[in-house]
């Protein structure tokens, strides 16, 4: 059985523009391992790894030519879209920028018509043992404008994305095991006691 383990501290910004199509969430998170060992786990299949419930049944490799994450490497899944927009379909994943020897990666997330996300991490060492991970995603709606209700959602959900990904991808290379999530019926009842 995995043991639940303190969540990691993460500091997270945010800003918008003017225009109110664009939110940018910026996160850190300090992950107690070599960035060296962190940065192949940035791979839609090195995720299967350490993201309870993810395999190639919840996505599909469209493109790569290592098998493996790459620059130009292109995979689609059914969730992120989903969870920010609450509609059914694919988000297409493109990673446009993959330096390992830079630690640094950028990914295209593609909503569809509805809109687009930048991811950029960046791998920093810290000491030999510890790594600063610095995460900024920004989404860029194709259609219409954030109301004040859509851009306080949007951020909640992109800050508890990043927080999630930290938090599973810290708890993987800290303890070596997946950190499982609790079932749906669990949560549906621990919400029933707090209210």
């Amino acid at each position: 059985m995995t043991t639940q383990h303190t969540p990691p501290e993460i500091t997270m910004t945010t800003r918008t523009d003017d225009s109110r199509k664009r939110l940018a969430v910026t996160a850190r998170a300090v992950i107690k391992a070599p960035r060296s060992e962190i940065f192949p786990l940035c791979c839609p299949v090195r995720e299967e790894d350490w993201i309870d419930g993810w395999s190639r049944a919840t996505y599909d490799l469209v493109f790569s030519e290592s098998g493996f994450n790459e620059k130009n490497c292109i995979f689609r899944e059914g969730f992120t879209k989903r969870l920010f927009f609450g509609e059914e379909g694919p988000t297409t994943w493109v990673t446009t920028v993959h330096e390992p020897t830079e630690f640094a990666l950028e990914l295209l997330l593609i909503f569809g018509d509805i809109a687009v996300l930048n991811r950029k991490v960046r791998l920093d060492e810290l000491d030999t043992h510890a790594t600063a991970c610095d995460c900024t995603d920004t989404i860029t709606l194709l259609q219409g404008t954030l109301s004040d209700a859509n851009l306080a959602t949007l951020e909640m959900k992109m800050k508890g994305f990043l927080h999630f990904t930290w938090n599973t991808l810290r708890h993987y290379c800290e303890t070596g095991e997946v950190l499982r999530a609790l079932p749906t019926s669990v949560w549906r009842r621990v919400r029933r006691e707090r209210m």
